[in-house]
């Protein structure tokens, strides 16, 4: 068998690029300083803490920012498909001459309900945070 024939090696594909350069450059240095921010901030003392645990979170909180945002970005395909399912799977329009059925009903109720959760929790973590 000939390894060096072009029908025995296949060439790798590349992956699409989804993203421009200029984006993907910016939401990297973005993703960077938002990983970073701990450091000034544990150092310029702008938040309480003791100088033991200042030491301590200036080098470890960019390493748990950088371990969140890579988390996110490994389910952001399921956190989408939440987020959005009002998009991907569209209800039909209510119809002014019949009745809807329980089930449509109860489908319309669950999605005001998880639309006006998603609405509110930006909110709701930043006051208990």
């Amino acid at each position: 068998m000939d390894l060096s024939s072009p029908d025995s090696v296949a060439a790798p594909e590349r992956p699409a690029i989804n993203y421009s350069p200029r984006l993907r450059r910016a939401f990297n240095l973005g993703a960077l300083a938002m990983a970073l921010l701990p450091i000034p901030v544990g150092l310029l003392h702008l938040l309480p803490s003791y100088s033991i645990q200042g030491r301590f979170l200036v080098f470890y909180a960019p390493v748990v920012c950088l371990l969140t945002l890579a988390y996110f970005i490994y389910v952001r395909d399921s956190l989408a498909r939440i987020m959005f399912a009002h998009l991907l799977d569209p209800l039909p329009p209510p119809s002014r001459f019949y009745p809807e059925r329980a089930g449509l009903r109860w489908r319309r109720l669950r999605r005001r309900i998880r639309s006006t959760f998603l609405a509110l929790l930006p909110g709701v973590l930043l006051v208990t945070s």
